[in-house]
Protein backbone atom coordinates (compact mmCIF):
# COMPACT_ATOMS: atom_id res chain seq x y z
CA UNK A 1 0.00 0.00 0.00
CA UNK A 2 1.57 3.31 -1.30
CA UNK A 3 0.14 6.94 -0.54
CA UNK A 4 1.50 10.14 -0.26
CA UNK A 5 0.52 13.90 -0.45
CA UNK A 6 -0.94 15.32 -3.47
CA UNK A 7 2.51 16.71 -5.41
CA UNK A 8 4.20 16.66 -8.76
CA UNK A 9 6.88 13.83 -7.09
CA UNK A 10 3.92 11.17 -6.51
CA UNK A 11 3.67 9.70 -9.88
CA UNK A 12 7.06 9.08 -10.13
CA UNK A 13 7.34 7.85 -6.67
CA UNK A 14 4.74 5.62 -7.25
CA UNK A 15 5.89 4.17 -10.14
CA UNK A 16 9.41 3.25 -8.91
CA UNK A 17 7.71 1.51 -5.99
CA UNK A 18 5.76 -0.45 -8.21
CA UNK A 19 8.67 -1.46 -10.05
CA UNK A 20 10.00 -3.18 -7.39
CA UNK A 21 7.05 -5.71 -7.28
CA UNK A 22 5.97 -8.17 -10.06
CA UNK A 23 3.35 -7.10 -12.71
CA UNK A 24 0.78 -9.75 -11.06
CA UNK A 25 0.98 -7.87 -7.64
CA UNK A 26 0.01 -4.51 -8.00
CA UNK A 27 -1.41 -2.32 -10.37
CA UNK A 28 -0.20 1.38 -11.32
CA UNK A 29 -2.63 3.90 -12.27
CA UNK A 30 -1.47 7.46 -12.71
CA UNK A 31 -3.92 9.88 -11.80
CA UNK A 32 -2.31 12.65 -13.84
CA UNK A 33 -3.99 10.46 -16.39
CA UNK A 34 -7.41 11.72 -15.12
CA UNK A 35 -7.40 15.10 -14.50
CA UNK A 36 -10.62 16.74 -16.64
CA UNK A 37 -10.18 18.14 -20.02
CA UNK A 38 -10.02 21.48 -19.79
CA UNK A 39 -10.09 22.52 -23.71
CA UNK A 40 -12.96 24.76 -23.20
CA UNK A 41 -11.02 27.12 -21.16
CA UNK A 42 -8.93 29.86 -21.67
CA UNK A 43 -4.96 29.57 -20.34
CA UNK A 44 -5.62 32.30 -17.94
CA UNK A 45 -8.39 30.32 -16.90
CA UNK A 46 -6.70 27.38 -16.95
CA UNK A 47 -3.92 28.94 -14.36
CA UNK A 48 -6.95 29.28 -11.45
CA UNK A 49 -7.47 25.58 -11.04
CA UNK A 50 -6.09 23.98 -8.16
CA UNK A 51 -5.01 20.53 -9.30
CA UNK A 52 -4.68 19.22 -6.28
CA UNK A 53 -8.05 19.43 -5.24
CA UNK A 54 -10.09 16.19 -5.99
CA UNK A 55 -13.06 18.30 -8.39
CA UNK A 56 -10.21 18.34 -10.86
CA UNK A 57 -10.14 14.84 -11.47
CA UNK A 58 -12.36 12.86 -13.66
CA UNK A 59 -13.69 10.92 -10.97
CA UNK A 60 -16.05 8.47 -12.69
CA UNK A 61 -13.44 7.51 -15.25
CA UNK A 62 -11.18 6.35 -12.31
CA UNK A 63 -13.10 4.51 -11.06
CA UNK A 64 -14.37 2.98 -14.07
CA UNK A 65 -10.64 2.04 -14.89
CA UNK A 66 -10.30 0.79 -11.45
CA UNK A 67 -13.11 -1.71 -11.41
CA UNK A 68 -11.74 -3.03 -14.58
CA UNK A 69 -8.35 -4.09 -13.65
CA UNK A 70 -8.90 -5.21 -10.01
CA UNK A 71 -11.24 -7.82 -8.91
CA UNK A 72 -12.14 -5.76 -5.49
CA UNK A 73 -11.98 -1.80 -4.80
CA UNK A 74 -11.81 -1.54 -0.84
CA UNK A 75 -12.56 2.33 -0.17
CA UNK A 76 -12.11 3.64 3.46
CA UNK A 77 -12.96 6.52 5.55
CA UNK A 78 -14.18 7.81 8.64
CA UNK A 79 -17.40 8.00 9.85
CA UNK A 80 -17.76 12.17 9.64
CA UNK A 81 -20.90 12.78 7.63
CA UNK A 82 -18.59 15.51 5.67
CA UNK A 83 -16.25 13.02 4.71
CA UNK A 84 -18.99 10.58 3.85
CA UNK A 85 -20.34 13.12 1.58
CA UNK A 86 -17.11 13.50 -0.67
CA UNK A 87 -17.19 9.86 -1.26
CA UNK A 88 -20.90 9.92 -2.04
CA UNK A 89 -19.72 12.76 -4.81
CA UNK A 90 -17.08 10.46 -5.96
CA UNK A 91 -19.47 8.25 -8.33
CA UNK A 92 -18.28 5.05 -5.99
CA UNK A 93 -19.96 2.35 -7.20
CA UNK A 94 -20.48 -1.02 -8.57
CA UNK A 95 -20.24 -4.82 -8.18
CA UNK A 96 -16.78 -4.91 -7.21
CA UNK A 97 -16.13 -1.62 -4.73
CA UNK A 98 -16.87 -1.86 -1.30
CA UNK A 99 -17.57 1.19 0.59
CA UNK A 100 -16.06 0.43 4.25
CA UNK A 101 -16.06 4.48 5.60
CA UNK A 102 -17.73 4.12 8.80
CA UNK A 103 -17.43 0.55 9.11
CA UNK A 104 -14.10 -0.08 10.02
CA UNK A 105 -12.62 -0.02 13.54
CA UNK A 106 -9.41 1.43 14.44
CA UNK A 107 -8.52 -2.16 14.91
CA UNK A 108 -9.33 -3.57 11.45
CA UNK A 109 -7.52 -0.62 10.07
CA UNK A 110 -4.81 -1.82 11.63
CA UNK A 111 -5.27 -5.08 10.76
CA UNK A 112 -5.45 -3.85 6.92
CA UNK A 113 -2.10 -2.33 7.27
CA UNK A 114 -0.51 -4.54 8.86
CA UNK A 115 -0.53 -6.87 5.65
CA UNK A 116 0.90 -4.08 3.25
CA UNK A 117 4.30 -4.57 2.20
CA UNK A 118 5.09 -0.66 2.06
CA UNK A 119 3.47 2.54 3.38
CA UNK A 120 4.30 5.58 2.13
CA UNK A 121 2.31 8.44 3.47
CA UNK A 122 2.87 12.33 5.31
CA UNK A 123 1.95 13.19 8.94
CA UNK A 124 -1.53 11.86 9.26
CA UNK A 125 -3.25 9.46 11.40
CA UNK A 126 -2.72 6.42 9.06
CA UNK A 127 1.02 7.05 9.01
CA UNK A 128 0.69 6.85 12.37
CA UNK A 129 -1.30 3.63 12.75
CA UNK A 130 1.08 1.80 9.96
CA UNK A 131 4.35 1.93 11.82
CA UNK A 132 2.71 1.15 15.05
CA UNK A 133 1.65 -1.92 13.44
CA UNK A 134 4.99 -3.14 12.36
CA UNK A 135 4.42 -1.80 8.68
CA UNK A 136 7.67 -0.60 6.76
CA UNK A 137 7.05 3.10 6.91
CA UNK A 138 8.38 5.75 5.04
CA UNK A 139 6.61 9.20 6.81
CA UNK A 140 7.15 12.07 4.72
CA UNK A 141 7.33 15.57 7.01
CA UNK A 142 7.05 19.33 6.12
CA UNK A 143 5.82 21.34 8.89
CA UNK A 144 4.79 18.88 11.52
CA UNK A 145 8.01 19.15 13.95
CA UNK A 146 8.98 15.03 14.54
CA UNK A 147 9.87 15.73 18.04
CA UNK A 148 6.54 15.67 19.02
CA UNK A 149 4.81 14.23 16.52
CA UNK A 150 7.11 11.60 14.98
CA UNK A 151 5.73 8.36 14.17
CA UNK A 152 6.89 5.61 16.72
CA UNK A 153 7.67 1.83 15.27
CA UNK A 154 6.13 -1.30 16.86
CA UNK A 155 9.27 -1.67 19.16
CA UNK A 156 10.84 1.71 19.84
CA UNK A 157 9.86 4.14 22.22
CA UNK A 158 12.98 5.08 23.08
CA UNK A 159 14.59 7.04 20.72
CA UNK A 160 13.23 10.80 20.13
CA UNK A 161 13.46 12.39 17.29
CA UNK A 162 15.82 15.02 15.71
CA UNK A 163 13.78 18.36 15.28
CA UNK A 164 15.16 18.11 11.61
CA UNK A 165 16.85 15.91 9.37
CA UNK A 166 17.63 14.51 5.97
CA UNK A 167 16.12 11.27 7.18
CA UNK A 168 15.77 9.32 10.36
CA UNK A 169 15.40 5.75 11.24
CA UNK A 170 13.51 4.18 13.56
CA UNK A 171 12.86 0.31 13.55
CA UNK A 172 10.61 0.05 11.12
CA UNK A 173 9.88 3.85 10.31
CA UNK A 174 12.46 6.32 7.77
CA UNK A 175 11.13 9.56 8.51
CA UNK A 176 12.41 11.84 5.81
CA UNK A 177 11.86 15.76 5.39
CA UNK A 178 13.31 18.17 3.64
CA UNK A 179 16.17 19.98 5.69
CA UNK A 180 17.58 22.65 2.46
CA UNK A 181 14.08 25.19 3.94
CA UNK A 182 15.19 27.19 7.23
CA UNK A 183 11.81 27.07 8.01
CA UNK A 184 11.40 23.42 8.53
CA UNK A 185 9.37 22.52 10.59
CA UNK A 186 7.57 25.66 11.15
CA UNK A 187 4.30 23.79 12.54
CA UNK A 188 2.02 25.82 10.92
CA UNK A 189 -0.55 25.06 8.52
CA UNK A 190 0.99 25.33 5.13
CA UNK A 191 2.86 28.21 3.56
CA UNK A 192 -0.32 29.88 3.36
CA UNK A 193 -1.73 29.38 6.77
CA UNK A 194 -4.34 26.79 5.98
CA UNK A 195 -5.44 23.21 6.17
CA UNK A 196 -5.82 23.16 2.17
CA UNK A 197 -1.97 25.26 2.01
CA UNK A 198 0.95 24.20 -0.33
CA UNK A 199 3.71 23.21 1.66
CA UNK A 200 6.97 24.14 -0.17
CA UNK A 201 8.80 21.62 2.26
CA UNK A 202 6.98 18.59 1.05
CA UNK A 203 6.67 19.92 -2.96
CA UNK A 204 10.03 20.45 -3.15
CA UNK A 205 11.24 17.21 -1.69
CA UNK A 206 12.85 15.44 -4.38
CA UNK A 207 11.46 12.14 -6.06
CA UNK A 208 14.70 10.72 -5.53
CA UNK A 209 14.93 11.01 -1.70
CA UNK A 210 11.47 9.51 -1.41
CA UNK A 211 12.35 6.49 -3.75
CA UNK A 212 15.90 6.35 -2.06
CA UNK A 213 13.59 5.42 1.17
CA UNK A 214 11.43 3.35 -0.09
CA UNK A 215 14.07 1.27 -1.93
CA UNK A 216 15.69 1.19 1.30
CA UNK A 217 12.53 -0.76 3.36
CA UNK A 218 11.51 -2.51 0.42
CA UNK A 219 15.26 -4.21 0.27
CA UNK A 220 14.77 -5.33 3.80
CA UNK A 221 11.96 -7.66 2.59
CA UNK A 222 12.75 -11.54 3.99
Amino acid sequence: TASAQASQTTPTVARRIAEAFDPSEVVFMDMDSYYKDLAHLTLPERRKINFDHPDAFDTELLVEHLQRRLPRVLVTGSPDQAERRYLDGLGLHGAGLLRLDGRLSLAQAADLLRVATLYVGPDTAMTHLAAACGTPTVALFGPTDPVIWGPVGNDDLRRPYERVAAAQRRTNVLLVQNPDLPCVPCQLEGCDRHRDSRSDCLDRLSPERVIDAAELLLAERP
